[in-house]
């Protein structure tokens, strides 16, 4: 297939490869010294589509390929092209290179996860889809981050960043403003954690329900958070899941950013406890009449009228400490009220 690539900043190439009906994108940091690649996609993101944009642009050798993380269509590609250029080093992280050299531990570990436990496991088309587009071969190294690579004309640095696996890497490249982070990133501010009613994963299915609570935050230096909102990109780029309805901001109620929920809370306490006819008006009229604000106000002004003064006080108490009044929490408070 014609191979499809672009030079986002000088020496920072993305690398658009067909995966399915979605792509894989692979991305090289050309310097004058060294060329590092982020992530290699499946065997055919290689052979098809990388070393003929290679060819075409007169790029290489390349001197490391770097996985984010342990995924099969971000580590399928390492066999094929440690094939075409034998001196690349194969770079991971040391928490993930078992299941980016194995490709059996990588079906049993990372995709059947659940199937012993609660019986789920992927199809065997799936499957057998994983075996056929995966060359994982050793890596030459691993890597535990802050590790800094030399291209000649600036240095990247590689980054520790744990969480879609335990040795998921970035790569940060200062001199163009790029970070890339081989995922998507979808906005989201709060870690939460879904359990079951009924047993510890039921994926939304058992009739007893579910309930979704707020663990910790995150927050950018200046204080706000990217929650709802995102990252706002210098360069938007296309998305394997622009076309889906993915990430937190697609639920029916999803947890808005927290200056909004502050904003909407000061407004409440302005107006007094004793409620305002035109209130849920006004605040609707300042933040938007977005259909998650509006659920959320419903469950605010519970607390603008006469109430228990414990719930009004667990909210104060959860505020003072820095806490985020999530749709979640409002709603347990709700319940706790009585209401």
């Amino acid at each position: 297939m014609t191979s499809t690539g672009l030079e986002l900043r000088p020496g920072l190439h993305r690398v658009q490869a067909p995966l399915g009906e979605r792509f894989v994108a692979l991305y090289l940091l050309v310097g004058p010294k060294a060329t590092l690649l982020v992530d290699t996609g499946i065997r055919e993101s290689i052979t098809e589509t990388l070393l003929p944009y290679l060819a075409a642009t007169g790029l290489g050798p390349i001197t490391w390929a770097i996985n984010t993380h342990c995924d099969f269509d971000h580590t399928g590609g390492n066999g094929a092209l440690k094939a075409a250029s034998p001196e690349t080093q194969l770079l991971v992280h040391e928490l993930d290179r078992r299941l980016t050299e194995d490709l059996q531990a990588l079906i049993d570990v990372r995709y059947g996860e659940f199937r012993d436990a609660d019986g789920f496991d992927d199809a065997p088309e799936t499957t057998e889809y994983l075996r056929s587009v995966s060359d994982l071969v050793p890596v030459d190294r691993t890597v535990v981050g802050g590790e800094v690579l030399d291209l000649g004309d600036r240095e990247v640095t590689i980054l520790h960043v744990p969480g879609h696996s335990p040795g998921h890497i970035a790569v940060h490249d200062p001199l163009n403003r790029a970070l890339i982070i081989g995922e998507n990133s979808f906005g989201k501010g709060t870690v939460q954690q879904h359990r079951s009613l009924a047993k510890v994963y039921d994926f939304y299915e058992q009739p007893l329900g579910h309930v979704q609570y707020t663990i910790a935050k995150f927050y950018r230096i200046n204080g706000t958070t990217t929650q709802h909102e995102g990252v706002t990109p210098e360069i938007v780029l296309p998305s394997r899941y622009d076309a889906m309805d993915v990430g937190e901001k697609y639920l029916k109620d999803p947890a808005r950013s927290e200056e909004e929920i502050r904003g909407v809370l000061a407004a409440l306490s302005v107006h007094g406890r004793n409620g305002d006819a035109d209130l849920r008006a006004r605040i609707v009229a300042s933040y938007g009449s977005v259909p998650a604000l509006d659920v959320q106000l419903n469950n605010l002004v519970i607390f603008d009228k006469p109430g228990p003064p414990f719930a009004r006080a667990i909210v104060a108490d959860q505020l003072s400490q820095g806490g985020n009044l999530l749709p979640a929490t409002v709603r347990v408070f709700h319940i706790m009220a009585g209401r």
